[in-house]
């Protein structure tokens, strides 16, 4: 069962991005498998990553509108062998779309487990806030 940490701080600028891809990159330099999911809206990690948000058909932002499959979402990074969900900017809008859901506080945990024993390590890059 793979282990899932989240990289969080209420400040932007704090390294967040920067601890999240390296530390993916540096898992699977050790043999690790590894998923990264980008749950900021800059989406730098998926940027990071090499990922051209233009060509993105699901997000993780479909995750949380359960538009989508989980397996469906994950793309791989070839160059670090990294497996990424990734992001764009449709997800600054997705606590707007959360309010009235009623397992709002659980959806991406629960889309998490459906695959958390396919990685040695899932890392959630968030975005800055309380």
């Amino acid at each position: 069962m793979g282990k899932i940490l989240s990289i969080s701080n209420q400040k932007g600028g704090v390294g967040k991005t920067t601890t999240s891809v390296n530390l993916a990159s540096s898992l699977s330099y050790l043999g690790k498998k590894v998923l990264l999911v980008d749950v900021d809206h800059q989406a730098n990690a998926t940027t990071y990553m090499g990922i051209n948000r233009a060509n993105l058909i699901y997000t993780v932002a479909d995750i949380f509108n359960e538009t989508a499959d989980i397996r469906d979402i994950i793309k791989r990074v070839e160059s670090v062998n990294v497996d990424i969900i990734p992001a764009r900017y449709e997800l600054g809008n997705i606590e707007n779309n959360l309010i009235s859901h009623d397992n709002k506080d659980f959806i991406l945990s629960n889309a998490l487990e459906d695959i958390r024993d396919e990685y040695d390590f899932i890392l959630i890059d968030c975005p800055p806030s309380l």
